[in-house]
């Protein structure tokens, strides 16, 4: 640990963490059971390790204070971390939706009754005859 701490501080105090795995699975191909990394993902790898660069989901520089407070732990996946965020919903959207789907109900509901009427057949219950139960 001595001398990776020692490249450290010549390294401006931080360690490079490159989550080698792309975001999608056609950056490795299967071989045999193992993965396969092509020379062009190599060559990221080796670009973002020279240059010491950043990339969201990819790769982070690590400070060692930060290491230290992990109990020197170098999972990458405590630093990079590879999860997408959730998206987004339009509450004020989606609410309009289910109340127009909703009007559609009733509808639909209250034209199949009128038919089930003309048959001599009970209706099916509504909102209006289930809130009188």
């Amino acid at each position: 640990m001595l001398n990776v701490r020692n490249r450290v501080v010549k390294a401006g105090g931080s360690v490079g963490m490159i989550y080698g795995q792309e975001k999608n699975i056609t950056t490795y191909n299967l071989c045999r059971m193992n993965m396969l990394l092509h020379p062009e993902h190599i060559k990221k790898i080796v670009d973002t390790y020279q240059h010491r660069k950043e990339e969201e989901l990819y790769s982070r520089r690590v400070t060692m204070e930060e290491i230290i407070d992990n109990d020197y732990n170098l999972n990458i996946s405590r630093y990079v971390s590879t999860a997408k965020p959730e998206p987004q919903i339009d509450l004020s959207a989606t609410h309009k939706q289910l109340v127009k789907i909703e009007q559609e109900i009733r509808e639909s509901t209250a034209k199949h009754n009128a038919f089930l009427k003309e048959l001599g057949l009970s209706p099916l219950p509504t909102q209006a005859t289930e809130n009188r139960e």
